[in-house]
Formats: structure tokens, sequence, C-alpha cells
């Protein structure tokens, strides 16, 4: 071989909008529309507080300093419940607002891990 070439297109880099890599992606995943909502208020410590809002991913309003309003979106309800259950996990929450199918998806998962 006396000479290597790089097969395919060329493209100029992208330069990334705000404040790097990550930025760019969640501005991405919030612009995307979602099919399923659920508002919940959620209690608990600030350590476990930071860490469900960044866990799941959602949209955080502080209500005081042990308590949250977190709104999440889904494409699917059944992920939207698994968030919830994330959520339910660590902190006591009460639903805001939710689907009206969410309700009996989180009733028969709960029954089922009862059950076990």
């Amino acid at each position: 071989m006396a000479e290597v070439r790089v097969a395919g297109a060329r493209f100029a880099p992208m330069e990334l909008p705000g404040e790097g890599a990550a930025e760019f992606v969640r501005r991405g995943m919030h612009a995307m529309s979602s099919q399923f909502e659920v508002t919940l208020e959620v209690s608990g410590s600030t350590e476990d507080l930071d860490s469900i809002a960044s866990r799941v991913r959602g949209d955080a309003e502080v209500v005081s300093s042990n308590c949250i309003r977190l709104r999440l979106q889904s494409e699917s309800l059944e992920w939207l419940a698994a968030l919830v259950g994330m959520v339910a996990i660590r902190c006591e929450f009460s639903i805001v607002d939710a689907p009206d199918e969410l309700g009996p998806l989180l009733a028969a998962a709960g029954n089922r891990l009862i059950d076990r």
C-alpha cells in the first residue's frame, strides 16, 4: 500500500449550541413531544429530591425545602408508570395530574409486586 485514503463523504463538524454536548442532548429530549404526562408532588430530603429529579429527568419546580412538583413525560404509558415507580422507591408522593389509564396500571403493578 503506497497511500492510505479514507472513503466516503466528508462533512463539516457541527458546532454544538449551549454549554456542550450534554446540554444539546437535554434540549433535544425536552423538545420532543410526549404522548403521556404525569405531575407529582414529591416529598423527601434535599438529597433524595435531587437524586430523583436527576434520575427520572423530569421538570422539577421547588414547592418547599422538602417538596418538589415533578412533571414527567413519556411516549409510553408503561414507561411513565416505571418512572413513577422509581419515585415511589425513594420518596413519598402524591399524583397531582395524570392520564386516567395510569392509576389502574400502577395498581396492577403494585398487586403483582405484593403477591410475590
